[in-house]
């Protein structure tokens, strides 16, 4: 679920919106944070802007595009009316 500084929602023990300060769908703090600081690089701290499994959670990222894609699309019934 969406933790947020005044609403936690993770399943850790702290709130992890405080901890790696920023909101984000946190199951535990160290997974990744998209909405972190930016803090160039290599940092040593979970507050920067990380995916865990890419470069891990100590390395902080410059930028990420998140992108929504549709499961299916939906089915249309246009109809051409002609007069």
């Amino acid at each position: 679920l969406f933790s947020a500084y005044d609403l936690d929602l993770d399943n850790s023990e702290s709130n992890c919106a405080v901890s790696n300060r920023g909101a984000w769908w946190y199951t535990g703090c160290g997974q990744s944070n998209l909405n972190g600081l930016y803090l160039k690089g290599l940092s040593g701290s979970t507050t920067g802007m990380f995916w865990e499994t890419f470069r891990g959670p100590f390395y902080s990222l410059k930028k990420s595009r998140m992108m929504v894609k549709r499961k299916q699309m939906p089915t249309t019934t246009e109809s051409t009316t002609t007069t």
